[in-house]
């Protein structure tokens, strides 16, 4: 062996023998850092995703399987389709409509003043003298509403007055004295001043002074002459 072969064979040597001190070293500092930092490492199958909240009760396992349950149903509901619109029963609107616009409102009784005495009766000048079945005496009282009635004009002195149509035998209602109005002078016109035997149906409010009933005409209509076929 010569000198240069020798030299060659001790230049490798001494190579090897540097890379493995280096990588003793470099193992001796990762076992150094594992052993200052521990980090105990968590199986796959019990990694949780991020947004989960872990659970320290017993059946936390119960738990969960509850929320994700609940949670599916709310999704469901949710994102459901909407129950389909009904169409409404055209009786039922029609019985609506009708309840409402031709209900009568109620009339407001004002409450009596001091010393008051509030009077049921109506006053002796407004019961017909010339009546041929008994006539009811009750006084209506202030607001009052009259909604279709039947009946004709006539004249009672300074007034024109509306005398219900009535066929029963029992007691009849007196007629009613009439508030000046433009209804009013359409009725005149119509029946000649109550000569002709017109039927009119009309609608109104009543008010009442000194135990008298008046009528403010708010709605006039008249009733055909059938002749014989009524």
């Amino acid at each position: 062996m010569t000198t240069r072969s020798f030299s060659i064979h001790v230049r490798t040597l001494l190579g090897i023998l540097t890379i493995v001190a280096i990588g003793a070293m470099a193992s001796s500092s990762t076992r150094t850092a594992i052993a200052q930092n521990p980090q105990p490492l968590t199986p796959l199958a019990t990694t949780q995703p991020a947004d989960a909240t872990p659970s320290s009760a017993p059946n936390s396992g119960a738990a969960n399987s509850t929320e994700a349950t609940g949670s599916a149903t709310k999704t469901t509901t949710t994102t459901g389709d909407p129950e389909p619109r009904r169409e409404p029963d055209p009786t039922a609107v029609l019985r609506e409509l009708t309840n409402k616009q031709n209900a009568a409102p109620r009339p407001v009784v004002l409450p009596n003043r001091p010393n008051q005495i509030r009077t049921t009766v109506m006053a002796p000048e407004a019961i017909p003298a010339n009546a041929i079945r008994p006539v009811s005496t009750r006084l209506l009282p202030d607001g009052y509403r009259l909604v279709d009635r039947t009946g004709r004009l006539t004249r009672e002195g300074d007034y024109y007055v509306f005398a219900f149509e009535s066929r029963s035998e029992g007691e009849a209602e007196a007629p009613i004295r009439l508030l000046p109005n433009r209804l009013l002078e359409d009725m005149e016109d119509f029946s000649e001043g109550g000569a002709r035997p017109v039927v009119f149906i009309v609608s109104g409010e009543i008010t009442e002074y000194h135990g008298v009933n008046y009528l403010l005409l708010q709605k006039l209509l008249t009733r055909p002459n059938l002749g014989n076929l009524k």
